[in-house]
């Protein structure tokens, strides 16, 4: 029996540039149109980039208000739009979640030459960041970028990989695309919401994991994983010269000492410059950050080490599922923080808190 839809829906949505708080409103529940679909949302994730939204960071790229927050979505869909009907990926009643990218337009050199929508310059808009996301009982999504979960993933766990996850899980790809190997050493700066996530799917995919942060609680938040790091470098105590050693350790065949690939996930240069200290001569540093002032990677290190760095983003449609299976495969999870829509400025509050670890969700069951 096909749901009844509202015609109205709470949502939490900025209302101001710089206010780092949402107002619930009731607005009309949107109808699908083209590829879109109408899920209705089971839980949706909050993440750094949704700080970034309410401060207006993305204005240039079309962001106005009001806006309803989150791109990382999962429901059930409830209505579709003709494209997405023919397109015959998902039907009425899935259980899906999506990546935030809204209409590509298939015709830019990204969307036909290099074949990652990702990147495409003409997007419709983004969930969560130029159209309305997640946080509200109803979400339109690209049914292109979609991603369906099985019955035994929680809306709860499965929010998360629809930014988070996928983010994550492309930056490892990236770095196999550039060179690293099966069985590799891999490095991961940074041990929260994504952090958390890269360490145990590096793990699953074969490889020496090292783990990196400078903060106690995400520190001992990897320790305590189903699958936990090989190694574990608490910054603030160990030097990248004498941590080099145990990295070592990890494969003592290896010809230079260092991690193959490292994955920056934190925001200070000295993260950064750690990071680096820590990569092998001739590997591998992927940026999934984004610091706001930028980062200094040092002539030496670029010339005389030959250290490569590179950028990763969401990464290829296909790797949204691929990232879904992994976790059912595996039963890998997030440590999660759930709150319900009316306590979304109480959740704003705790993650910005020093204590914060995992992933923060909203949930609507």
């Amino acid at each position: 029996m096909t749901e009844k839809i509202p015609e109205k829906m709470k949502a939490a949505r900025v209302t101001e540039f710089g206010k780092s708080e949402y107002e619930i409103q009731d607005i009309p529940v949107p109808k699908p149109k083209g590829y879109e679909v109408l899920i209705k949302i089971g839980a949706a994730g909050f993440c750094h980039t949704d700080a970034m939204v309410y401060d207006g960071q993305f204005e240039s790229m079309g962001s106005k208000c009001p806006i309803t927050g989150s791109h990382e979505p999962a429901g059930t869909i409830v209505a579709m739009g003709p494209d997405a009907e023919k397109l015959g990926k998902q039907k009425v009643g899935d259980r899906i979640g999506a990546e935030n990218m809204m209409g590509p337009c298939g015709k830019c050199p990204d969307c036909t030459v290099h074949k990652d929508p990702t990147y495409c310059p003409n997007l419709e808009g983004m969930a969560g960041i130029t159209k309305d996301g997640g946080f509200a009982e109803y979400c339109l999504l690209d049914a292109r970028t979609a991603a369906k979960l099985p019955d035994e993933m929680s809306f709860e766990q499965a929010a998360p990989l629809m930014c988070a996850g996928v983010t994550i899980y492309s930056a490892i790809k990236k770095a196999e695309a550039c060179g690293l190997k099966e069985g590799g050493t891999i490095g991961f700066s940074g041990l929260g919401a994504l952090g958390h996530l890269g360490v145990q799917f590096a793990i699953c995919m074969g490889y020496k994991v090292v783990g990196i942060d400078a903060r106690p609680e995400p520190i001992d938040l990897a320790k305590s994983l189903k699958y936990p790091p090989d190694l574990v470098l608490d910054a603030t105590k160990i030097k990248a010269e004498d941590a080099l050693p145990k990295v070592k350790e990890l494969d003592p065949t290896k010809p230079f000492e260092g991690l193959d690939a490292v994955i920056l996930l934190a925001d200070p240069q000295s993260s950064f410059d750690y990071a680096v200290a820590l990569t092998a001569r001739h590997g591998l540093v992927v940026l999934v950050s984004q610091p706001e002032k930028g980062i200094n990677l040092q002539f030496f290190d670029v010339i005389f080490r030959d250290i490569r760095l590179v950028g990763s983003l969401l990464g290829k449609q296909q790797y949204l599922q691929e990232t879904v299976d992994l976790c059912a495969k595996h039963g890998i999870e997030s440590h999660i923080a759930a709150y319900k829509l009316d306590d979304i400025n109480k959740m704003v509050k705790d993650n910005h808190s020093d204590k914060k670890k995992g992933k923060t969700v909203i949930t609507f069951s």
